[in-house]
């Protein structure tokens, strides 16, 4: 039962606490995966209470790779993850929330 963790490296301005909005658990996570030569079958789950946001906690925190969620494979191997749409994060200098942030844009 191989564990992989979901990394994030996002450069964040004025806001903090990136995550799926709404529910994590039913976020669609697009993950590209390899099937293993001579399995009959394959199954991804989600560890249980594994989810954590994307947080900066200090100044340069940000160019380092945070697990973010942890799969549970059986039979596959992730092997790429597209972020799409469907985002949200808090400002920090005041209450609003961004709703629907975009990280379809790879630089």
């Amino acid at each position: 039962m191989p564990i992989f963790a979901l990394q994030l490296k996002a450069r964040m301005v004025n806001v903090t606490e990136l995550a799926p909005a709404g529910n994590w658990k039913t976020f669609k996570w697009h993950l590209k995966e390899k099937q293993q030569v001579g399995n009959r079958g394959t199954s991804l789950e989600i560890m249980q209470d594994s989810f954590r946001p994307y947080v900066i906690s200090s100044e340069g925190d940000d160019d380092d790779f945070k697990d973010i969620i942890h799969f549970n494979c059986r039979g596959m191997e992730p092997t790429d993850f597209d972020p799409r749409s469907g985002w949200a994060a808090n400002a920090t200098d005041s209450d609003i929330r961004f709703d629907s942030i975009d990280l379809s844009e790879k630089v």
